[in-house]
């Protein structure tokens, strides 16, 4: 049996310090919806299509040899959809910012516009 202290990988390199992403789920406050927004931290293994959501604490422990890294503005107050006056846009609304965010990380990161399918995820309405 293996023990961690002992573990190298085939390269050689001490692995057993290294930090493995575990699942969060962001609970955004009332601070964050009076900002407007969240930061929302992803990671993919660079040789796998799983996208893991982490805290800050964790995404920033995780070694950027092994994975593919992200942080994500991500909108949460504001309105729903864009808003015009005169037929120009005023106000860009939660829903288009957010969907433009997924499109625009999906070329760093395959796979994001899939794992975050709801533009209006947090958004409190207003």
């Amino acid at each position: 049996m293996i023990i961690p202290e002992q573990y190298t990988n085939i390269g050689g390199i001490d692995m057993s310090n290294d930090v493995y992403p575990s699942y969060y789920k962001p609970f955004p406050t009332l601070k964050d919806y009076e900002k407007g927004y969240i930061n929302r931290y992803f990671v993919q293994k660079i040789n796998d299509l799983i996208i893991t959501e982490v805290d800050k604490n964790i995404y920033n422990k995780i070694y950027v040899n092994y994975f593919n890294k992200v942080v994500i503005q991500w909108i949460i107050s504001g309105p729903k959809n864009n808003q015009y006056k005169n037929k120009i846009l005023d106000r860009k609304g939660v829903q288009e910012q957010n969907i433009q965010t997924m499109f625009e990380y999906e070329k760093s990161m395959k796979g994001i516009k899939n794992y975050l399918n709801n533009p209006l995820e947090f958004w409190n309405g207003k």
